[in-house]
């Protein structure tokens, strides 16, 4: 008898419930912008999407990070994620300051 497959539990998951669940830190500072954060905003995406959708190389996009002018990203395990939202945010930011 073949053994049915289960739900992945993302599919059963309501649209309103975001996909990370934020956690208490200790001895660090609430940043402002993490208030309010839907489930849109925990989308994390790879250095390569980061760089297919920014046009810079790898060691800009870390060149820029280093002086503060780039969204950080986060430790996933030993990989390193961005958040999609804050690449939104700094792009918007750069086109706001070309005019």
């Amino acid at each position: 008898m073949k053994s049915r497959p289960h739900a992945h539990p993302a599919a059963t998951r309501s649209p309103e419930r975001p996909l990370l669940e934020p956690q208490p830190e200790t001895n660090r500072p609430e940043s402002p912008q993490i208030e309010n954060i839907t489930a849109a905003a925990y989308r994390l995406v790879t250095l390569a999407c980061v760089l297919q959708r920014t046009s810079l190389g790898r060691t800009s996009v870390y060149q820029q990070i280093k002086a503060g002018t780039f969204p950080r990203p986060v430790k996933v395990g030993t990989a390193s994620r961005w958040v999609e939202t804050e690449l939104d945010q700094w792009m918007q930011r750069l086109m706001r300051a070309r005019t």
